[in-house]
């Protein structure tokens, strides 16, 4: 299994002020994105919601978790998506994606970030 990290991204998350807590939950999250979407999902396809998240992070509080994937979002690297009555989240593809291709939603999701002008 690989996870790609692109490396103008590397640069630019290496400076990202950006606190451990955040950076470790990102980091244990890699293993969970899925092929082509982007979703932090199981291997079966099913989502991840942030109860996941605390679970698959066992050694970092709830409420450092909550800080955690709410910085993640705010700096644009996952983000947020309501799936029913879930939140669910996914990984900006111009950090880090899995598979060959990026569907047009999740592309569209991150346009405007700041890593996607990277490589624009």
């Amino acid at each position: 299994m690989y996870v790609k990290f692109f490396l103008k991204s590397a640069s630019v998350l290496a400076r990202e002020k950006m606190s451990s807590t955040a950076m470790s939950v990102c980091l244990e999250m890699l293993q969970y994105i899925r092929y082509d979407t982007g979703y932090l999902a199981f291997e079966n396809g099913i989502k991840l919601t942030l109860d996941d998240i605390k679970r698959k992070c066992d050694f970092i509080s709830m409420t450092s978790v909550i800080r955690a994937v709410d910085e993640l979002v705010d700096k644009k690297i996952f983000a947020k998506v309501k799936t029913g009555k879930e939140n669910n989240y996914l990984v900006n593809p111009y950090v880090f994606m899995r598979g060959a291709r990026v569907n047009k939603t999740l592309s569209k999701t991150f346009e405007n970030s700041k890593w996607a002008r990277l490589y624009n």
